[in-house]
């Protein structure tokens, strides 16, 4: 057996080593390429997120309203985190704060709700868009315009892929999730 062994080695070991070294180099250039477009999605973002800025400091916009009155336990990432409720890993676009059930969610900016179910409101003034899950009691309704700091329900809904307990907040702009954490009070 070790003798078939080593003549089949002697025979194809050397193309057997040509095709592990493609597979290599291949998997890295793979890889390089994926971080690279992680690096250019996460430039997109804060170029996103400093047009936003500048356009708040321009008074453009007035500033956004916390969704709920708990601390951040999940800031906003563009790397992979771990969702332990799903048991697995993912882009966390949100920011979710500590939110104990009946407690009061507002609006995180004024405009236009685009949809209030399933325990998520989605509020839509010109290209900003912010949703909010993790409501329990929606107390808006689709079309209706709502002003930045109102109340839109109580918390204590279920997030998808995360749970229960929090409130999970994201702002998208023009389709991009912004990192909105510098522009709460």
């Amino acid at each position: 057996m070790i003798g078939r062994l080593k003549k089949w080695l002697e025979r194809w070991g050397y193309m057997l080593m040509c095709v592990l070294c493609a597979a290599v180099v291949l998997l890295s250039a793979l890889w390089t390429k994926r971080a690279d477009a992680q690096t250019e999605m996460a430039q997109n973002a804060l170029h996103s997120m400093d047009e936003t800025l500048k356009k708040h400091q321009d008074g453009q916009r007035e500033k956004l309203c916390a969704p709920c009155e708990g601390d951040v336990i999940r800031p906003f990432s563009l790397s992979a985190v771990y969702f332990d409720k799903a048991g697995m890993y993912g882009v966390h676009s949100g920011i979710d704060f500590d939110a104990p059930p009946g407690s009061a969610v507002y609006a995180m900016l004024s405009g236009t709700v685009v949809q209030a179910m399933d325990g998520c409101v989605c509020i839509r003034e010109g290209d900003l868009e912010c949703r909010i899950r993790g409501i329990r009691e929606i107390c808006c309704a689709e079309g209706e315009t709502v002003n930045a700091g109102e109340k839109i329900g109580t918390a204590g809904g279920r997030v998808p892929f995360e749970g229960e307990g929090h409130v999970c907040a994201s702002l998208i702009q023009n389709g991009t999730a912004v990192d909105f954490a510098a522009l709460l009070p």
